[in-house]
């Protein structure tokens, strides 16, 4: 099962608390889903994906998440802090056409958002 770990963040002058969620360990079997409030995000998992579903995010394959949730996925390998998969987050843009091609013959392109982690991004599991 997986490890979670809630931090509770009290704020004496204001008398208030804040729970943040962050995931510590995925072990295999255990299910990811990914969720976003924007229709064009996506994700890119860098070296490898914790994945075998064919329809879940592959490594190196920009995977679109979109407005909503997609998923869940069963992770098919155990990760933690030392074996983390990291992934890019971003969304795919329309790419120049050069002159004298068509565009079939572009390839896709992405703008990779700064995030929580090493830009572009450095989230994980």
């Amino acid at each position: 099962m997986a490890l979670l770990e809630y931090n509770i963040k009290y704020d004496e002058k204001t008398k208030t608390s804040k729970v943040t969620c962050q995931v510590l360990e995925v072990d295999k079997g255990d299910r990811i889903s990914f969720k976003s409030n924007y229709a064009e995000s996506g994700i890119e998992y860098q070296k490898a994906s914790p994945f075998n579903d064919p329809n879940a995010p592959k490594a190196g394959e920009f995977f679109p998440v979109g407005a909503g949730t997609k998923g869940p996925f069963t992770a098919t390998v155990s990760l933690n802090a030392k074996t983390r998969l990291n992934f890019k987050c971003g969304e795919e843009v329309e790419a120049p056409v050069p002159a004298g091609r068509s565009s079939a013959e572009t390839r896709p392109s992405y703008n990779w958002w700064k995030g929580n982690g090493t830009p572009p991004d450095d989230d994980g599991f």
